[in-house]
């Protein structure tokens, strides 16, 4: 059967240490016993003395329980994490029966006291059965703890042992945050800086895209001004071949027209000579 999920709204101003739980839990289970004792006792001295012990030992028992509570459960938030699923099922249930059991020990004040104020058979019957369910009930709660330390390793060397590992996990994750939080703050000076280099890397383009534009420009009017003088120059020249050609070919034609009559042949009479009139020449023989 499971019990209903109940708790002790209750904060100590104070920091427990640990492993004090085993000491209180040793009183817990001790001073219950003792009452019956003094109870089963009274029954053959019937003193009024010892019930009063009686009643006495019980405001102490609600006080051990307590403590035994909130020492038990400073261990168990700290061997808790270390635990396997079982035996975090274990302490959870450990410490549920815990929480009835502080409550359980106001419960037996009040019976105790309810039986001394009218001392009947019947109530001093019922405070025993009480009592005696309290017992069996501290018992089995302390064997379960036994359980925990021995067969989960709740508390034990175990918890030690990783005590000094997550100590240093904890100095690694405080260096690694340090180290993280001066990354973030590189990482913000260099993206400033990019953006800075941008800007200006922005603004040196466009300052050459517009000197760019200007000579293009410039050498454009010089190139279409060079070519306008070229073609005019060029015009020129043909001008002037054109014209000496022409003149040239005036010049021929003229001299062409005033040598005509001069070239008409003058026929002029030769006298015919006879043959005998040209002496002959003597071959010399030797």
């Amino acid at each position: 059967m499971t019990l209903p999920a109940l708790d002790i709204p209750i904060t100590l101003p104070i920091e427990l240490p640990l492993l004090v739980h085993p000491i209180t839990v040793h009183f817990a289970i001790v001073l219950p016993i003792v009452i019956l004792l003094l109870e089963l006792s009274n029954l053959v001295f019937k003193r009024r003395a010892l019930s009063v012990t009686s009643l006495l030992f019980m405001l102490l028992v609600v006080l051990v329980y307590f403590a035994a509570f909130f020492t038990g459960k400073v261990d168990g938030s700290e061997a808790g994490p270390l635990l396997s699923a079982a035996g975090k099922e274990e302490l959870q249930e450990h410490k549920l029966i815990g929480t009835y059991l502080v409550y359980a020990t106001i419960l037996l004040v009040a019976v105790k006291s309810f039986s001394m104020l009218i001392a009947r058979g019947w109530a001093k019957g019922l405070f025993f059965l009480v009592l005696v369910l309290f017992i069996a009930a501290s018992l089995k709660q302390g064997k379960d703890g036994g359980e925990l330390v021995y067969e989960y390793g709740a508390n034990n060397a175990m918890v030690s042992t990783h005590e000094d590992t997550i100590d240093d996990l904890n100095d690694k994750i405080e260096e690694l945050e340090e180290q993280l939080e001066q990354s973030k703050a590189v990482s913000g000076a260099t993206v400033e800086a990019v953006k800075e280099v941008q800007k200006e890397l922005g603004n040196s383009v466009d300052t050459v895209v517009d000197a760019t534009s200007d000579v293009v420009e410039a050498v454009t009017d010089y190139v279409n001004k060079t070519a306008q003088s070229v073609s005019k120059a060029v015009k020129e020249v043909v001008g002037d071949v054109n014209s000496s050609a022409s003149d040239a070919a005036a010049s021929e034609t003229a001299d062409q027209n005033s040598s005509s009559p001069m070239d008409e042949a003058v026929p002029v009479s030769m006298p015919q000579r006879d043959q005998a009139d040209f002496p002959r020449g003597t071959i010399a023989t030797h």
